[in-house]
């Protein structure tokens, strides 16, 4: 009975509650590093598991106490920030990637940073969100930085395809691309993306609305783009990452429109290696705290 209480109490440093997105990799990476025992449960977006991994981070913090615990959801800040201010963690940082346009949203968030030790904005634009909606800054801590990322480039001497990670919507914007030349990737293990990419000469993310989502956070499908060596050709309603994407030259900010795309390709596929070197070039100059050096900040 004793050895059964002792490993029932028994603490972890940390417990990491994670979206299925372009930064897992380096952050699993430096989650390990902060801790080799530490417990990590991923979840996708648009997915029934989701229920089932939040099901499992309350009892893993039940079971383990963590010292330090990580949110990259809203709601579930919201709701496991409880847990922590129970005494079932330590210390809880949020890491919220998006700020969504419904009107629920912003209170949710609102509990999800009173119960944080530190926020993690991944745009100014999210923060400045807060801000405004609030009329003060409500956050005890707060870093902004984009995840980092990671070079993951695939080698292929055939590149005449033009990528679309993810599930297509109205406002995809995919009748700027000609059909025969669109590779449709659907949600499936980032393991397989190489794949499915590697004769593509770059990735499009052609939103035809402005105000949506994007307008606040960091598409994860250009950052894959990048992070596998694709040039994007994207809108101007594709958000913050557009001034990244002027700033670096990493591929063409457009309007939709067909003839405009059409000359962002052709610029692309006639100078890839140009596109590829500059992308190089900014996963490198990545100036973003480790995970250690945010926890130690806590």
């Amino acid at each position: 009975a004793k050895r059964t209480q002792i490993s029932f109490l028994m603490r972890i440093k940390c417990l990491a509650f994670n979206v299925d997105s372009y930064h897992l990799e380096t952050f699993t990476e430096e989650l390990f590093e902060y801790d080799p025992d530490a417990k990590q449960i991923v979840f996708q977006k648009a997915n029934f598991e989701f229920f089932k991994a939040v099901l499992k981070l309350v009892y893993y913090c039940i079971k383990y106490r963590p010292y330090s615990l990580v949110i990259e959801n809203t709601y579930v800040a919201a709701f496991v920030g409880i847990l922590r201010k129970l005494g079932f963690a330590k210390k809880m940082l949020y890491m919220p990637g998006d700020w969504l346009l419904n009107p629920l949203f912003p209170y949710f968030d609102f509990l999800a940073c009173k119960w944080a030790d530190m926020v993690w904005d991944v745009t100014e634009e999210i923060k400045s969100a807060r801000i405004e909606k609030w009329g003060k800054d409500i956050c005890k801590r707060e870093i902004v930085a984009i995840y980092r990322m990671k070079n993951k480039f695939i080698e292929s001497k055939f590149r005449e395809s033009i990528a679309f990670l993810g599930k297509e919507r109205e406002d995809s914007g995919l009748e700027l691309v000609p059909p025969f030349h669109l590779i449709k990737v659907p949600f499936i293990e980032r393991k397989y993306f190489p794949a499915w990419l590697k004769d593509c000469c770059c990735g499009v993310n052609l939103l035809t609305k402005g105000n949506t989502y994007t307008a606040y956070s960091i598409p994860s499908k250009v950052m894959d783009y990048l992070q596998y060596g694709l040039p994007v050709v994207i809108t101007k309603y594709c958000g913050p990452i557009t001034n990244i994407i002027r700033k670096w030259d990493l591929g063409k900010v457009i309007n939709p429109d067909k003839k405009e795309f059409f000359n962002a390709v052709k610029t692309i596929y006639d100078d890839h290696y140009y596109y590829r070197e500059n992308i190089k070039r900014y996963i490198k100059s990545q100036k973003i705290p480790t995970l250690t050096e945010v926890f130690n900040g806590m």
